[in-house]
C-alpha cells in the first residue's frame, strides 16, 4: 500500500469518527438535526440554578429546551424553545420544578384553555416552585427559629420560678381565700341585715306597683277638687261684690226696699255679715288645707 492511499484512508477514519463523536454528542443531549423550534420568553423572579438547555416539558412530556437566560434588575428572563408545531395556549401555567433531591431544574408547562396560543416572541410570567431544596431550606429555618422560641420559653420559666416567687404567689393566694371565707362566715348579721333590706325593698316595689293606679288617680282627684275649690271661691266673690252692691243701695235707700229698710241698726248688722264674709273668703284662700281633706289610702 502507498504512502498516498495510506493519508487517504486514515483521513477518512477521522472524518467517520469526528461524525459518530458529533452525532453521538447530539443523541445523548436529544438534540436532532432536524428539529425546528419556535422561541418566546418567561419572566421569573428567581430561576433557582436553572441552566441553559434543560428540559421544557408540556403537560409532562419534553417538548423543547431552556435557551439564554438574562439577569435583568427585577427579575430573570428565560429563553424558551419549543417545537415548532406544538401549540401551547396563552393562559397556561408555567413554572419552574426540580426533577429531584439534587435540585435539578426543568421548566412545566400546564396546557390551559384559551384559544389563542402563544407566538414566536411573545413574553409571558412564570413562578418558582419550591423544590425540596428550598423546603429543606426553609424547613433549617424553622428549626432555628423553634430553637430560639424553646431558649426564651425556657428563659421566662427560670425568671418566673426564680427565688420560689411562684411557690410565694400560690401561698398568698391560697390565704387571701381563707380570710375572704372567714369573713362572710362571722359577719353574719352583715348578711341577715342585707337580706332584710333586699326584702323591703321588694316589698316596697310591689306595693308601688299594685298601688300606683290608686296613687295616680287620688292626685288626679285632687287636681279636679282644686278646680272646683277655685270656681267655689269665684262664685263666692261674684256674690261678695253682688251683696255690696245691694248693700250700697239699701244704705242710700235707693228703691222702695231701701227706703223700707233704711234704718241704722239694719245697716250695721248687713255691713259686719258682708265684712264677716270677706273675711271668710280671704282666710280659705290662704288656707284650703282648713276646708278640704282627702285620703291616698
Amino acid at each position: 500500500m502507498t504512502p498516498k492511499a495510506l493519508e487517504v484512508r486514515v483521513g477518512i477514519t477521522v472524518v467517520v469518527a469526528s461524525t459518530i463523536l458529533i452525532v453521538g454528542i447530539m443523541w445523548f443531549q436529544k438534540f436532532k438535526l432536524v428539529e425546528r423550534r419556535y422561541d418566546f420568553f418567561v419572566q421569573f423572579p428567581e430561576v433557582g440554578g436553572l441552566t441553559p438547555d434543560d428540559p421544557i416539558n408540556v403537560n409532562g412530556v419534553e417538548r423543547g429546551r431552556v435557551g439564554d437566560i438574562l439577569l435583568r434588575e427585577r427579575d430573570v428572563l428565560v429563553e424558551m424553545g419549543v417545537l415548532e408545531g406544538v401549540k401551547i395556549p396563552v393562559d397556561s401555567r408555567i413554572t419552574l420544578r426540580s426533577l429531584g433531591i439534587m435540585g435539578e431544574r426543568f421548566v412545566a408547562i400546564k396546557s390551559g384553555s384559551a384559544s389563542v396560543f402563544i407566538q414566536p416572541g411573545d413574553t409571558l410570567i412564570g413562578k418558582m416552585h419550591a423544590g425540596m431544596s428550598e423546603v429543606l431550606g426553609g424547613a433549617g429555618k424553622v428549626l432555628e427559629e423553634l430553637t430560639e422560641t424553646t431558649r426564651e420559653l425556657r428563659s421566662v420559666l427560670l425568671t418566673v420560678t426564680g427565688g420560689e416567687k411562684l411557690q410565694t404567689s400560690m401561698e398568698n393566694l391560697q390565704e387571701l381565700s381563707r380570710n375572704l371565707r372567714n369573713l362572710t362566715e362571722e359577719d353574719k348579721p352583715l348578711l341577715v341585715a342585707i337580706q332584710k333590706f333586699e326584702r323591703v325593698s321588694s316589698k316596697l316595689d310591689s306595693l308601688l306597683t299594685r298601688r300606683y293606679a290608686a296613687l295616680d288617680s287620688s292626685l288626679a282627684s285632687v287636681g279636679r277638687a282644686g278646680q272646683r275649690f277655685e270656681v267655689a271661691v269665684k262664685n263666692l266673690t261674684e256674690a261678695s261684690d253682688a251683696l255690696k252692691d245691694i248693700g250700697e243701695q239699701l244704705r242710700t235707700g235707693d228703691g222702695a226696699l231701701g227706703r223700707i229698710l233704711f234704718e241704722e241698726n239694719f245697716l250695721d248688722k248687713l255691713n259686719r255679715t258682708v265684712a264677716d264674709l270677706d273675711t271668710l273668703i280671704i282666710d280659705i284662700k290662704k288656707h284650703p288645707g282648713r276646708y278640704l281633706s282627702f285620703s291616698l289610702f
